[in-house]
């Protein structure tokens, strides 16, 4: 029997991959927050402080966030801010959703998540409604409600698409395709994925990329390509220590401990179970501590350590229930349950399994069900109780079925998948080949611009060239004449001293004149 049940790849992408605050950044703002008097001021502490604190503190300080907004809207104030406090206390309403949802209590979470919906499409805030459909969409997934999850992922997709939120878009492949696994549509669901990789990497975002690889790598898993699917994880666990993201990497490593445990590597399972442990704790991230503690009790159980194994399976239930991690009481239930199971200590081991199945039930946690059911099945099969062991399989089956078979598979659903899926990618290509004739011909006209610069700058030389010779020649043709002047001058000049010299004075001829009259 399978000892650990993961969350789903959609739980993933709203826990593992989450930008937070440390510890530190949190406590500074709970400081600033006490020593602020204005309203305004508080109000956006308050909202901050839901945005990075554990979703386990969210309430306490959601609430008087709730408060303060409607006060404030309630005071004639300028329309810019008056929106901009409304599409805050949207924030703090999916805030809320995500606290409720985490707890297990979905009726809350999507009627939290549904009001800060509507604020969101009074103001216009479209990017702010593709994150509510998104949000939403995770939620019915979840709870088995495919159609529901596919119709509000593809409204969040839509409007990625139109604002040209290329984050978002790839975002939203992400989670349409993990919805193609859960109908058992490998190739489609790997596709997304890849397509999802494809964006994230042309936009450069790092974390978006690790997400995307640890998605293409649990397909790989899943498909028992351990080989393929560890080589995907150790290029995400790269990407999270090169941005520094500690909790990232410490996803990586349970993952991978998870690779190592279905070849057989016990103890290398087991050494980087521990290192994501050391990297939760040391962030005092619960819900990741709580769920590397189930996997080290896993594997001590493996290693026929038992009372090790019900050591950490206690502390990781202890977590759970600190946290109202419905779904985590579950999984520790049926993990113990599963373990005095093989220690043939069935009125303790039908307790937990019992217990597991409620909760799963009581939530809506179909994943947990299935394996709950599975127990319950061969525990009243080892009691002699057969007609209870027979009704549980029965039920194992309806939900393995409902979430697997490909016989039980709604074909209209896949259908739309694959036809919204193609549309996606259709728009996708266009938007590709778009880029691609832009780019072209941005390329072309730099060469053109380029060219023209080259060639008008060997006319301007060329110019500057046959002025400078023209310039030369008209100088030397200038001293030519100069001189060519100056030589007639001097001759002229020289003719008339000659001349002046020879000929008689004009005074002189006068008194001649003068004498011979005489």
């Amino acid at each position: 029997m399978k000892i650990i049940v993961k969350y789903s790849l959609t739980f993933f992408l709203c826990i593992a991959f989450a930008t937070l605050f440390s510890q530190t950044e949190v406590d500074s703002l709970k400081i600033l927050l006490k020593n602020t008097r204005h309203d305004t001021s508080k109000f956006y502490l308050l909202v901050e402080i839901t945005e990075v604190c554990e979703l386990t503190e969210v309430l306490t300080y959601a609430k008087p966030a709730l408060e303060l907004a409607d006060k404030l809207l309630k005071v004639k104030i300028d329309e810019q801010l008056s929106k901009k406090i409304a599409l805050r206390k949207a924030d703090v309403l999916s805030n809320i959703g995500a606290s409720y949802n985490n707890e297990g209590n979905i009726a809350l979470a999507l009627e939290n998540y549904k009001n800060g919906l509507r604020i969101r499409e009074e103001y216009d805030d479209r990017n702010g409604c593709a994150r509510s459909f998104n949000d939403l969409g995770t939620i019915y997934m979840n709870q088995g409600d495919i159609e529901e999850a596919l119709d509000l992922y593809n409204k969040s997709l839509n409007i990625y698409e139109e604002i040209g939120a290329q984050d978002g878009t790839a975002l939203c492949l992400n989670n349409i395709g993990a919805i193609y696994l859960r109908q058992g549509d490998i190739p489609k669901g790997l596709e997304c994925f890849e397509t999802s990789l494809k964006i994230y990497e042309r936009i450069g975002d790092k974390a978006g990329t690790a997400l995307a690889l640890y998605n293409i790598a649990e397909i790989h898993s899943s498909q028992n390509d351990v080989v393929i699917a560890l080589n995907y994880y150790k290029r995400g666990l790269k990407i999270q220590e090169e941005i520094g993201d500690k909790e990232g990497m410490a996803y990586f490593y349970n993952n991978i401990g998870s690779i190592f445990k279905k070849q057989g590597y016990i103890s290398k399972a087991l050494y980087h179970y521990i290192k994501s442990l050391n990297i939760y704790e040391e962030l005092n991230v619960k819900a990741g501590t709580a769920m590397a503690l189930n996997n080290i009790g896993g594997s001590y159980m493996l290693m026929g350590d038992i009372a090790k194994a019900l050591g950490y399976y206690s502390k990781s239930l202890q977590l759970y229930k600190q946290m109202g991690d419905k779904r985590g009481i579950a999984l520790s239930f049926n993990n113990t349950g599963d373990m005095y199971y093989r220690q043939k200590n069935i009125p303790i081991a039908l307790a937990y399994a019992d217990s597991s199945l409620r909760i799963s039930k009581e939530i809506g946690f179909p994943l947990n069900i299935l394996n709950a059911e599975k127990l319950l099945s061969t525990i009243d099969s080892a009691r002699g109780n057969f007609e209870s062991a027979f009704a549980h399989y029965k039920q194992f089956i309806v939900y393995r079925d409902s979430l697997n078979n490909e016989s039980t598979r709604k074909a209209s659903i896949k259908n739309q998948l694959k036809y919204e899926y193609e549309k996606k990618e259709a728009v996708i290509k266009e938007q590709q080949e778009k880029e691609r004739i832009i780019a072209e011909e941005k390329d072309r006209f730099q060469k053109i611009v380029i060219g023209s610069v080259i060639v008008g700058l060997l006319l301007v030389i060329i110019f500057a060239a046959f002025v400078f010779r023209s310039l030369r020649t008209t100088r030397k043709q200038k001293l030519l004449i100069e001189e060519k002047q100056k030589e007639i001058l001097d001759s002229i000049r020289y003719a008339k001293r000659i001349q002046t010299s020879l000929l008689p004075s004009e005074k002189y001829i006068s008194r001649k004149l003068s004498d011979l009259a005489k």
